[in-house]
Parts: C-alpha cells; sequence; structure tokens
C-alpha cells in the first residue's frame, strides 16, 4: 500500500522542483486509495483537467477513481456529523474503509483520504501535529466512500 510519506517523498523529489509542481492532495488521494503509482494518478488527472501546481478539480478526482477501477459514492450531510476536517478526521478513522472528505477554507479546497482507518494527509496528527489548527478551520462540504468497481 502507498503511504502519503511515500508519495509526498516521490512528488517532491521527482515533481515539486522540476514541473513546478504543488497542490498534490488530489494526486496523493487517488494514488492512496487505488494503490497505483503518483506519476498514474497525476497523468489521469491531467487528461482530466489538472493544470501544474493548482490542485485537481473534482470532476478530475472522479474521473481518475473510475479508470482507475473504483467508484465514489457520495455519503450525504445527514449521515456524517463533522462539520470540519478534524473532526472529520476522527469520526471516518473509526468507520473503515476508504474515505475522500473534501473540505474548504475561503477560497482554497482539500481532499484528504482516510483509508482503513489511516488518514493518509497533512492533516494526520502525527505527521503534522502543529497543522491541527488548519484542520480545525476547515470546514467539510463533501464526503464519498471509494469502493473497488465490482466488489
Amino acid at each position: 500500500m502507498k503511504t502519503y510519506k511515500e508519495l509526498y517523498r516521490v512528488a517532491t523529489k521527482y515533481y515539486e522542483h522540476q514541473h513546478g509542481e504543488g497542490g498534490w492532495c488530489g494526486v496523493i488521494a487517488c494514488a492512496v486509495a487505488t494503490g497505483c503509482a503518483f506519476g498514474k494518478a497525476r497523468s489521469l488527472l491531467f487528461k482530466g483537467g489538472r493544470k501544474n501546481g493548482q490542485g485537481s478539480p473534482l470532476n478530475a478526482i472522479q474521473d481518475t477513481i473510475e479508470k482507475l477501477g473504483y467508484h465514489a459514492e457520495h455519503i450525504w450531510q445527514d449521515e456524517y456529523r463533522s462539520r470540519t476536517l478534524h473532526t472529520a478526521i476522527k469520526e471516518f478513522a473509526k468507520r473503515g474503509g476508504t474515505w475522500f472528505v473534501y473540505s474548504c477554507k475561503g477560497k482554497t479546497a482539500h481532499v484528504t483520504c482516510i483509508k482503513d482507518g489511516v488518514v493518509e494527509d497533512w492533516a494526520h496528527p502525527e505527521i503534522y501535529p502543529e497543522w491541527r489548527m488548519r484542520a480545525d478551520k476547515r470546514k467539510v462540504y463533501l464526503v464519498q466512500k471509494i469502493i473497488k468497481q465490482g466488489a
């Protein structure tokens, strides 16, 4: 299984300086959820509309997940209690399975992948404990359960 730390290392080593790349949350979320390589997820996201250093649009993430053999099932707000990324991490880590939690602060959007109870993102309290304040201020606007097609 690919982890956030492994994929982040690949991103900074091969893509950040050579391609001026940043805003990898969608790439890392797709790669973690499906087990594919960072480069494969990045390539598929570019085909779906991603632009260098600007992050991945929601429709590009959906298309990439589908092309990699998975389905993103929308979870309605009345099916979860969380309103901030910090509380969503706690809630969905307990549920098991693979989840995408979309959050925003102002105009900046972010996607966090939680797989089998592990937060694979900078918002994980053990990766960047000082960033908890950022997670507290990000409002959750969409949650998806990621399911392997045919499972």
